[in-house]
């Protein structure tokens, strides 16, 4: 018994009218609303919300070589 044999093309699937291009947005899709208990969103990133860190004294400190006695 014979079996077909693959022509090599890639089978064509009929396309879905209701999907839309890929790296298109969807329009129907409703933005996600938190939920109670959820976290809040986070603000973008700016130095201005950022804590203040306080910087350690020693950081700045500059090691030098004890001269050597000739």
């Amino acid at each position: 018994m014979a079996t077909a044999q693959p022509t090599g093309e890639p089978r064509n699937f009929p396309e879905d009218e209701s999907m839309d291009p890929v790296g298109e947005p969807y329009p129907e899709q409703e933005p996600l609303t938190p939920e109670p208990g959820d976290d809040p969103p986070h603000p973008p990133f700016s130095p201005d919300n950022e804590p203040d860190i306080p910087q350690d004294p020693e950081a700045e400190r500059v090691v030098s070589p004890e001269p050597l006695d000739p």
